[in-house]
């Protein structure tokens, strides 16, 4: 499954996505960051970026442990 955005080259969008990836690794590393809260956010309004899917990719992948 192929997500772009719109007007932007395959490879702007993947640095969009892995840029989301590192936001969330960082943000993951506070104490006080909730990553279920996070994701429950995205169940209400689903990531429709480049940059959302990374960051929602990186999520999934520590709840399920293949971070």
């Amino acid at each position: 499954m192929t997500y772009l955005h719109f007007g932007q080259s395959e490879e702007e969008n993947f640095k969009e996505y892995q840029a989301g990836r590192v936001a969330a690794f960082k943000e993951m590393a506070k104490n006080d960051f909730d990553v279920f809260a996070a994701l429950q956010s995205f169940e209400r309004d689903p990531a429709d970026t480049p940059f959302q899917l990374g960051y929602l990719r990186e999520l999934e992948e520590k709840v399920s442990g293949h971070a």
